[in-house]
């Protein structure tokens, strides 16, 4: 279990280096395909954190009640991402303990899936500040 875990923190990690990288200024950068603006990548990122953790350890959403400002900054970015990439390690942990996750067959399955969402999400990031510049 312990390369599992590992697994999602160095995925957190990269999510969280990515945005202390990119300047405020570029928040508001945009795709070509939508009318989307970068910033909204990374809160995009917490919520679907938040429906796996509501689906999967309710009291965990609880605890990160506060974790959603009304506006976003960059520090404010960075926590909320930070404390849900903890709720996250925690779900998987018991997930993997319990050997059973929502709406996947195994807990590997999740973290298949959400580590490769996640990847995705940070693309299209790095695509728009490209795009930008």
């Amino acid at each position: 279990m312990k390369r599992f875990i590992e697994t999602w923190k160095v995925n957190n990690f990269i999510n969280l280096a990515l945005l202390e990288c990119i300047e405020e200024d570029h928040f508001n950068d945009q795709s070509l395909q939508k009318n989307e603006r970068l910033i909204e990548q990374f809160m995009h990122m917490h919520q679907v954190r938040m429906l796996w953790l509501g689906q999967n350890n309710p009291e965990l959403v609880v605890e990160l009640a506060g974790a959603f400002p009304q506006r976003f900054h960059k520090q404010s970015l960075l926590d909320a991402l930070s404390k849900s990439g903890e709720a996250m390690t925690k779900m998987i942990e018991n997930k993997f303990r319990e050997g059973k996750i929502n709406g996947f067959k195994t807990p590997i399955e999740f973290l298949n899936y959400i580590v490769s969402y996640e990847s995705q999400s940070r693309n299209r990031i790095v695509l728009m500040i490209g795009f930008a510049n």
